[in-house]
């Protein structure tokens, strides 16, 4: 009975001090007297928070009662931390103040380089990170690529309205996928060309928190497509966004583009929905099909053998997303989120020539589970396109995707010998189903590769890393990864670092790398047609009428000759070894210095498809049934019939055991590499920010299995961006960029030529009309300099756009 009464009382107390709830509300304020709309005032290592409203207002109820400690953060403020003793069941009024300051680099927390959050000072790699002040400028415009131009050693080249190429340190391509792009972790790339769509994302510019580009090779930590580097996005979680945001964008090229986000917060529980649109008149698209009245921009470029429709001039993009969240501590987050991206209309270009996308449909789910020492998450991504793609310059040639990839990880770590040693393991799974038969379009892979019209393939990854401090300033990286596939040999990526940091905020750095690039399944299966069949019905004439009059009774059985573009077998993964130094540092509070030199050697290079690799490949067809002089006569008139359809004759060869025409890719050379990367962050006041980069890069052929194909980086040897940005948190924002690149040969399947040098200058601007409504412009090459960036792209021209958004 004494026990009962016991734990009745215990029960009684317990109840009665948790119904000891309080209240706190307050204003938040600037120094200079407007209010801070839009901050996080949350109780500190907790998810109870909120975000002041248009007023500068918060309120903040059910808190437990006692001393608690208040945190206000928000982008370009000092942020603040206050005791506060909360009554029982009573209101407190609690205001904070302000002091602006700029978001500088010693305060930047970057994950992709070790896959933990870290300083950016103090991260064993080269990263460039655009911050949130840099996003919310690009979210005027809402093109990612764009964004990304003007940052340190990132080589951005566009070849349509919105078409981008993103890479990093050499040999970037018309359908690069050197760089592996990640969103809240999932790798939204094509699963059959393994490249990424840049106008097709899942998200919208303006819900991205933060961007990481990790330059150089990745894959000790992130496997394959991790070859030349990792683009990390994060979006924001709904209780960092809390309310609602609606954007309204128009401007030339008769652009539209609207946007809508909602968050909310129910004790543990928060979501967020976010959903936009955009349209645009792609006027920077031109017919070359010359035969219809189309014509050519400039020397060299292809010509089309299809006309344009006017409706493949008007780009679309629809994106949709659902998210939530639940928060059981403050390091603890189970999330499921799951969306869509509906984009069309997009002319890309590609090493066969010029594609249009009608349409493409890319749905996703995701779930994970992030803790401090304990992270899983599954994906599920889908491609689907449900009409043919045409290519432009192929009469007869159009494709199709309809892929499913199902990717699943789980990552473990944790710090040993008082913190000295921290370990990072983990493993992941990737499943994934390809068909190129869809109704309308010819099958771009090989049916013996498939299964019921399908591809499968899976890769598991398994890696590593340790991280020990031998001295508090001294600290050794080592990583290794393996991973198996049933496309691929078994690749293992071994990474090794020295870190130095001889004075705080000051790192010097040595890296040793290296990585791999997966073939596409085109590279092994490809079976694409290369228009119609070649006509040798008059060349097969003469040579059957002479080898009878000679008295060969074994004549040529075939008078018209198919032509395709097939994939090779045996076919290897690119590898690339890397060594890099670097150094950070931060000069004074005021200057931020990086400065990165590397050496790549790059083997097993995989070409583009062409003539010329055939016979490296498969047989070269030769008549030898006669004696050796009507042998000859044979083969050369052959070549002539060939010649005349202006086809190189080495195309001739034994595949599918018949005589056909073909283009094939290969691994071909040894290429080395060296390069500089130099960023200058100069903070001359808390409000004015002046930025220069520049880029310098060499590549020397050592080998070259086809010396009569060149081997180019598609990249400018030298490249400069200069910039100026004007902030004061909530009253206006202005900036202006300009970028130079050096002129350049590019090479890239069928687009061979050279592109000249160029000067863009961007300018970007917002202000403030009332407290939650702003308003801002975006002009992209503002002196309106008409150029194109890569060989086979559209001539660029000026296009200037307005935005104005509601935050409530």
């Amino acid at each position: 009975m004494k026990q009962a009464c016991l734990i009745f009382s215990f029960l009684v107390v317990s109840v009665c001090a948790y119904g000891q709830t309080a209240t706190l509300k307050g204003r938040i304020t600037t120094s200079d007297g407007d209010v801070a709309v839009g901050v996080s005032v949350f109780i500190k290592d907790s998810k109870i928070g909120t975000v002041t409203k248009a007023d500068g207002s918060y309120r903040l109820e059910k808190l437990p009662a006692g001393a608690q400690t208040i945190v206000v953060s928000g982008v370009g403020f000092k942020r603040v931390e206050r005791t506060i003793g909360l009554s029982p069941n009573e209101e407190t009024v609690a205001d904070f103040v302000l002091e602006v300051e700029a978001i500088k680099a010693q305060d930047i927390v970057v994950y992709g380089a070790s896959r933990r959050k870290q300083k950016l000072t103090e991260a064993p790699a080269a990263v460039t990170v655009i911050t949130p002040t840099e996003l919310e400028r690009g979210s005027i415009h809402g093109q990612l690529g764009k964004v990304l131009e003007h940052q340190q050693g990132i080589d951005v080249v566009q070849s349509g309205a919105n078409d981008f190429n993103i890479n990093a340190r050499g040999f970037n391509n018309s359908i690069n996928r050197r760089v592996l792009v990640l969103i809240d972790g999932r790798d939204p790339s094509t699963p059959l060309l393994n490249l990424q769509e840049w106008n097709s994302l899942a998200t919208t510019l303006s819900d991205v928190q933060q961007i990481e580009v990790v330059r150089g090779p990745g894959s000790a930590l992130f496997g394959t497509n991790a070859y030349n580097g990792v683009i990390n996005i994060t979006t924001y979680a709904p209780r960092d966004v809390l309310g609602t945001r609606a954007a309204f964008t128009f401007g030339e090229w008769n652009t539209y583009r609207g946007e809508f986000r909602h968050a909310q917060a129910f004790g543990n529980f928060a979501f967020k929905i976010n959903g936009g649109f955009a349209r645009m008149r792609n006027v920077t698209l031109v017919s070359r099909d010359t035969a219809t009245g189309g014509r050519l921009e400039y020397p060299g470029v292809g010509i089309d053998r299809r006309p344009l429709k006017d409706e493949w001039f008007d780009n679309f993009n629809n994106v949709l997303t659902l998210r939530g969240d639940y928060d059981f501590n403050a390091d603890e987050r189970l999330t499921l989120e799951g969306g869509i991206s509906n984009s069309g209309n997009e002319v890309y270009v590609n090493n066969i020539g010029r594609i249009l996308i009608p349409l493409v449909n890319k749905p996703f789910v995701r779930l994970a589970y992030n803790s401090p020492r304990l992270n899983f998450q599954t994906v599920w991504n889908r491609r689907f396109t449900p009409f043919p793609q045409p290519v432009l310059n192929t009469p007869a040639a159009n494709s199709a995707e309809d892929s499913d990839d199902i990717t699943t990880e789980l990552q473990v770590n944790n710090l040993f010998f008082d913190n000295r040693l921290r370990a990072i393991a983990g493993v992941s799974h990737q499943w994934q189903r390809i068909e190129t038969v869809v109704s309308g379009a010819q099958p771009l892979l090989s049916a013996n590769s498939l299964t019921r019209n399908n591809l499968h393939n899976t890769f598991t990854g398994i890696y590593g890393q340790l991280e020990y401090n031998l001295f508090p300033n001294l600290q050794l990286v080592g990583a290794t990864r393996v991973d198996f596939s049933t496309l691929i040999e078994t690749k293992i990526s071994p990474k090794a670092a020295i870190v130095y940091s001889p004075f705080e905020n000051h790192t010097f750095r040595f890296t040793v790398n290296q990585a791999f690039l997966r073939p596409s399944y085109p590279d092994f299966y490809r079976r694409s047609q290369l228009g119609a069949p070649i006509n040798l019905a008059s060349t097969v004439r003469v040579i059957n009428d002479s080898l009878r009059l000679l008295g060969v009774s074994d004549t040529l059985t075939f008078s018209r000759l198919d032509r395709f573009s097939l994939g090779n077998p045996n076919i290897r993964p690119e590898e690339a070894l890397s060594f890099e130094v670097g150094y950070k540092g931060v000069i004074s509070r005021s200057f931020f210095v990086t400065v990165d030199a590397y050496l790549n050697r790059r083997r097993n290079f995989i070409s583009s498809p062409l003539s010329v690799n055939a016979p490296l490949v498969f047989a070269p067809y030769r008549y030898a049934s006669a004696t050796p002089d009507i042998n000859q006569y044979v083969n050369r008139r052959l070549a002539e019939g060939i010649r005349a359809a202006r086809l190189n004759p080495v195309e001739l060869v034994i595949a599918e055991n018949r005589p056909m025409l073909v283009q094939t890719v290969i691994n071909v050379g040894l290429i080395e590499e060296i390069g500089l990367e130099l960023g200058v962050n100069y903070y001359a006041t808390d409000n004015l920010l002046l930025t220069a980069n520049y880029a310098y890069l060499n590549a020397k052929v050592l080998e070259n299995a086809v010396p009569t194909q060149p081997i180019f980086p598609n990249t400018s040897p030298h490249r400069f961006n200069v910039g100026a940005s004007y902030n004061v948190p909530n009253k206006f924002d202005v900036s202006a960029n300009l970028r130079y690149v050096d002129g350049f040969p590019w090479l890239a399947g069928v687009q061979q030529g050279f592109v000249p040098a160029y000067a863009v200058l961007n300018l970007n601007g917002s202000y403030y009309v009332t407290r939650n409504w702003r308003v801002g412009f975006n002009v992209f090459n503002a002196l309106d300099r008409r150029h194109y960036q890569i060989f086979g792209g559209t001539i660029l021209r000026r296009q200037a756009t307005i935005t104005t958004s509601l935050t409530l």
